[in-house]
């Protein structure tokens, strides 16, 4: 179809239409003769290569067949196709015949097509057939650039190791026993074997230690097993040789307990226990130097004593001196006030700064605050004790402030002010 029938709406493999005016002076080629009954085309047989044209009322044919028929070779102009010359049919025939792949031997460029026959070699008594299954989709076969002798699945003992390309699947391998391993023998040859000693293998991969087998030697010097991987043990206990001398799950008892957070928590201690405590005892390297019983000092320690927990005194205390945390704070952006850090806490301010509540109830801090004048402190809900009353006082240059919280009120006292 050309671009003239295109735009004229006609399409490959539809009817003829009609003669019009649209479609005077338009025509069709006969490819494929054959003999018309029906339709716009005009009735009779056609040959190759008449030509239906249409006049606008109806298709006309234009017999070119006969025409051609009586032409002969000579007579007919051809255009040269490929690595032809010649411009007339003859020519093109005795090219043919010059250029045709003859019996006995011929090279051939570009693909040879075969048909479903097989190819047969004569070699005398035995011929050689090659042919090629039915296929399902299209295949290439290719010969790689080397020299050699074809295997075949009837072959054995071509196959080298260096002809192997690739990776055998393991399907292809003789049978191996059900979780047994390949494994050079003592003849350096490749052996189905079955995994023995302190570890055994599924047929699954699966590996497993044998039961009673494991001594120390075995275990690596740093290898920081980690506790959940030793036997449950019951809350609170700890383990101690027992009598056999094999680490037993025992309960801390006797004059002191153990939680199984690991809190010691010591028992009642009887009189007469108290009497035995000496000078050789010690406390954070503090001798204790009075054990007595009955009086109103039960225990006086001299020098100082180090705790890094709470300590609790339900009676009177005497101290002679007391020393306390001095902690430098943040000087400005968000800042807790924690007992924690220390009972006496400073800061000079470089910015603005907004302090939070971290004190329980019955803990204080004293607070100087330096710079206060040129930026602004927040505080957090807090009841003030000033000369003004309830109000949060107007800081200077240097502030002092007490602050401590009864129950869960937050106090302050304004101290007062130092250039």
């Amino acid at each position: 179809m050309t671009s003239a029938g295109t735009a004229l709406g006609l399409s490959i493999n539809t009817a003829l239409p009609a003669a019009a005016a649209t479609n005077t002076r338009y025509y069709f080629v006969v490819s494929t003769g054959g003999t018309i009954t029906s339709g716009n085309a005009p009735s009779g047989a056609l040959a190759p290569p008449d030509i239906i044209l249409s006049d606008g009322t109806q298709w006309t044919e234009i017999n070119v067949s006969s025409t051609v028929a009586a032409q002969t070779a000579d007579n007919i102009n051809l255009n040269p196709q490929g690595s032809f010359t010649g411009t007339k049919v003859q020519d093109a025939l005795e090219e043919l015949l010059t250029d045709k792949a003859d019996l006995d031997g011929a090279t051939f460029t570009g693909n040879v097509i075969l048909d479903a026959s097989s190819l047969v070699y004569d070699t005398g008594t035995f011929n050689t057939t090659i042919s090629a299954a039915t296929g399902t989709a299209a295949r290439t076969i290719t010969f790689p650039d080397v020299t050699g002798t074809v295997v075949t699945t009837g072959d054995t003992g071509t196959v080298s190791n260096t002809m192997l390309a690739g990776s055998i699947a393991y399907s292809k391998l003789a049978t191996l026993s059900s979780g047994n391993i390949i494994i050079g023998n003592g003849s350096n040859v490749a052996t189905s074997t079955a995994v023995t000693g302190d570890v055994t293998i599924s047929n699954t991969g699966v590996t497993a230690i044998a039961s009673d087998v494991i001594v120390d030697a075995d275990i690596k010097s740093d290898a920081a097993i980690a506790f959940s991987k030793l036997a449950a043990l019951s809350s609170g206990n700890i383990l101690v040789g027992n009598g056999s001398n094999v680490a037993a799950s025992v309960a801390m008892s006797g004059d002191a307990t153990l939680s199984n957070a690991g809190v010691l928590n010591l028992a009642t201690i009887a009189d007469s226990k108290l009497a035995t405590i000496s000078t050789a005892g010690k406390v954070s390297g503090s001798a204790i130097t009075s054990g007595t019983i009955g009086g109103t000092t039960i225990i006086n320690i001299s020098g100082a004593i180090t705790t890094s927990g709470a300590v609790t005194v339900t009676g009177e205390t005497t101290l002679k001196e007391i020393k306390e945390t001095v902690y430098t704070l943040a000087t400005s952006g968000t800042t807790a006030l924690d007992p924690a850090n220390g009972s006496i806490q400073t800061t000079a301010l470089s910015g603005n700064i907004t302090f939070t509540d971290s004190l329980e109830t019955g803990q204080s801090i004293l607070l100087l605050i330096a710079n206060d004048g040129s930026y602004t402190v927040t505080w957090p809900t807090i009841t003030w004790l000033t000369a003004n009353g309830n109000v949060a006082p107007s800081l200077a240059t240097r502030d002092m402030i007490a602050v401590f919280k009864v129950a869960t009120t937050l106090y302050g006292a304004f101290l007062g002010s130092y250039a």
